[in-house]
């Protein structure tokens, strides 16, 4: 008998060759070279689907970011309608798959938090109706030609209106959620962790909190903060209640959510106010939205694309349909950072070292700083732009560094003041401690095509506008 383990990159044993022949000692040591070959490629093959799967369901999640964040911006959007928007994104399983998701806000004297909305079903019967009709509906849209996703969205918008103007009631859960009035004295558990905290916690299955006997909960869910202009605006709160197997709140997963949670903030911070904002409040509100949402995203962005560098360099031969998704999922990135560029450059004084130290820590597991602290020398410039050019540059180094677990970047700012200040540049220097730019290659990565779907020296091109923007700024890249 011969036996092979096959394992996964990480030594988790994912199943077992087995071998048996009727005459003992029969197996060879070429048939065991032949036997581990196979546990091998077998592995790769397990490797191939689990990436796949994971490429698939990140590109819904940034396909369904960018749909809500289109309609949310359209106009003569009220809140009540945003953030309908929003919670339909979560739970369309065209987007993030949850089964019910309700937004809460302080009232107006920050006493106590208010349900304001939600989306899902109040019971388990509900939830059977309601994804039968859905599941009717997507055929007939698949027949169509319609687009899952867009169809909800509007509907959800439709229903918003009828609801506002009294022609239809609202759902059971939602009208739960608005007669939800949680005195900020009482509250306890994962509600009271995340307004004070300012944290994402998760309740698994099981576990006792607070929530549980207001909304009859019985799933995991979790608490997000809905934050503004460095207050709490409120909390997003997401379960799985009625599905029997529903995904993890994992750190990927969570990622996304918090991106949902910022939406939020958005929306309440641009259509909240007693007088509706003007065009360039909300569009100031918006490009201040999307920022965030890149920084919440920057790493996960990275971490999948350089997964997906990893599979094609491992096995260039069968990664069609990985190469497909792949793909597919980059366009949607690509898509989020150009519709996340404002027009125009907000350009403040501002420190070459503050900006710096604040990448640094939103990449604090991969990122640090030189402990040398530069003299204070104010230039011209735009933070946001800056750190999205930073974004690049780390996405550059953990693709060119696919599979070193121990990468690590550095930054630091030089100062040249002269006349007494008056005059100040500063010098960023970007490195980090992996292979570098092949010799051969250096053309290529600094090249660049304005082609549709030509990708090389992309980020590079993107760094370079905008260090041209800042006169007084040079980056050095080792």
């Amino acid at each position: 008998m011969r036996r092979r383990s096959i394992k996964d990159q990480n030594g988790t044993v994912l199943g077992v060759i087995n071998l048996e022949h009727s005459v003992p000692g029969a197996f060879t040591e070429e048939d065991a070279a032949v036997l581990q070959t196979l546990a091998t490629q077998a592995s790769i093959a397990q490797a191939f689907e689990d990436l796949g799967q994971t490429v698939a369901e990140q590109a819904g999640h940034f396909r369904a970011l960018r749909m809500v964040a289109e309609r949310v911006q359209e106009p003569q959007r009220g809140l009540d309608s945003a953030l309908r928007l929003i919670l339909t994104g979560i739970t369309a399983l065209e987007g993030m798959g949850c089964s019910r998701a309700a937004i809460l806000m302080w009232n107006s004297d920050r006493a106590a938090l208010e349900g304001r909305v939600g989306i899902g079903a109040a019971d388990e019967a509900e939830a059977r109706e309601i994804w039968t009709r859905l599941g009717a509906e997507r055929a007939d849209l698949a027949k169509q030609g319609q687009d899952v996703l867009d169809f909800l969205l509007g509907q959800a918008i439709r229903v918003g209106e009828e609801i506002e103007t009294f022609q239809t009631a609202d759902s059971p859960y939602s009208r739960a959620i608005r007669g939800l009035d949680l005195p900020r004295a009482a509250l306890e558990g994962a509600l009271r962790t995340t307004i004070d905290g300012a944290a994402v916690v998760t309740v698994e299955a099981g576990d006792w909190d607070f929530l549980r006997g207001r909304l009859s909960l019985k799933s995991a869910f979790t608490c997000l903060p809905i934050k503004g202009s460095g207050e709490s605006l409120g909390v997003l709160l997401v379960d799985t209640e009625f599905q029997s197997a529903a995904p993890p709140f994992d750190k990927a997963r969570l990622q996304f959510l918090r991106a949902f949670s910022e939406m939020a903030a958005a929306a309440i911070m641009a259509y909240g106010a007693m007088a509706p904002p003007s065009n360039s409040q909300q569009s100031r509100a918006w490009e201040s939205h999307v920022s965030d949402i890149l920084h919440s995203l920057g790493a996960q962005i990275m971490l999948i694309q350089g997964a997906i560098k990893g599979a094609q360099n491992a096995a260039p031969d069968g990664l069609s349909n990985i190469a497909k998704m792949a793909q597919a999922l980059n366009s949607y990135v690509r898509d989020i950072r150009e519709y996340s560029r404002p027009n125009a450059f907000a350009m403040t004084d501002i420190d070459l070292a503050d900006v710096a130290r604040s990448f640094v820590k939103l990449h604090s597991g991969l990122c640090h700083m030189d402990p040398a602290p530069p003299p204070p020398c104010p230039i011209r410039g735009d933070s946001r732009r800056i750190v999205e050019a930073l974004n690049e540059l780390l996405a550059n180094s953990v693709k060119a560094n696919v599979g070193r677990s121990d990468l690590r970047v550095t930054l630091k700012v030089e100062s040249t003041c002269v006349i007494d200040s008056a005059l100040c540049w500063q010098r960023l220097i970007f490195a980090d401690n992996g292979v570098g730019i092949p010799i051969d290659r250096k053309g290529a990565v600094s090249a660049h095509s304005d082609r549709i779907g030509e990708n090389r020296g992309r980020g590079l091109h993107i760094v370079r506008q905008i260090l041209r923007r800042h006169e007084r700024l040079r980056v050095f890249i080792p």
